[in-house]
C-alpha cells in the first residue's frame, strides 16, 4: 500500500513539474447551416430544361459557364471556426474546392448569419475544374437574358476550427444549373 501510495504520489509530482505550459481549449465548429446561397446572375423569367424538365422559376441563380460568376452563401454555426470549406459538386462528377478565412477578423463565432463570397471562374463548374479559377470577391445580380443548361452544380460547405476539427457538411438543398449565358 505504501508502495502505491508513493507511487501515486511521485507521478503528481512528475506532472506538477511540467506545469507552467499553457492550455488551449477550442470550441470546434460544429452544427454549421447553409441558410441561403445565391448567385451573381439570375433568371428574369421561368425556363424548362428540354433535356430534364426540370423548371427554373423567375429569379433562380445559375452560374454562367462562359463568364466569371459570384457566389454568395450565407452561413450559421455554432463554435470557433478558422476558415470554411466551399465546395463545388458537379452533376458530371467536376469537383472544386476553395478555403475561406471567418469574417469578423479572427473570431470565428457566428452569433448572427454570415456572408461569405467566392468567384467561379469560367468553365470552372461542373464540367471541368481549375481551382486557381476560384477567389473571394463582391457580388452583384445580373439578369440573363437566354441561357443553354449544361449541368448542375451543388455547394457544400465544411467549417474548421483552428485545432485543425472539422465541422458537418451542409449541402445546398437544390443544384445550381451551370449554363452557357447571355446577359
Amino acid at each position: 500500500m505504501k508502495k502505491l501510495m508513493l507511487a501515486a504520489m511521485g507521478l503528481t509530482g512528475l506532472l506538477a513539474s511540467c506545469g507552467g505550459g499553457v492550455v488551449t481549449v477550442v470550441d470546434p465548429v460544429r452544427n454549421v447551416s447553409l441558410l441561403e446561397y445565391k448567385s451573381q446572375y439570375s433568371l428574369p423569367t421561368a425556363y424548362t430544361d428540354t433535356a430534364t424538365g426540370t423548371v427554373y422559376p423567375a429569379g433562380s441563380s445559375i452560374i454562367c459557364d462562359n463568364f466569371s460568376t459570384k457566389l454568395s452563401a450565407t452561413l450559421d454555426w455554432d463554435g470557433d471556426a478558422a476558415r470554411f470549406a466551399f465546395q463545388l459538386e458537379g452533376s458530371k462528377g467536376g469537383k472544386a474546392t476553395v478555403l475561406t478565412g471567418t469574417s469578423g477578423g479572427g473570431n470565428g463565432y457566428s452569433g448572427n448569419p454570415s456572408i461569405f463570397e467566392i468567384t467561379v471562374g469560367a468553365g470552372v463548374a461542373p464540367l471541368s475544374v481549375k481551382a486557381a479559377g476560384l477567389s473571394a470577391q463582391a457580388i452583384v445580380v445580373d439578369p440573363v437574358n437566354t441561357f443553354t443548361v449544361k449541368g448542375v452544380t451543388f455547394l457544400n460547405i465544411q467549417g474548421q476550427s483552428r485545432d485543425g476539427s472539422v465541422s458537418n457538411v451542409a449541402q445546398s438543398v437544390q443544384g445550381i444549373p451551370v449554363a452557357d449565358c447571355t446577359n
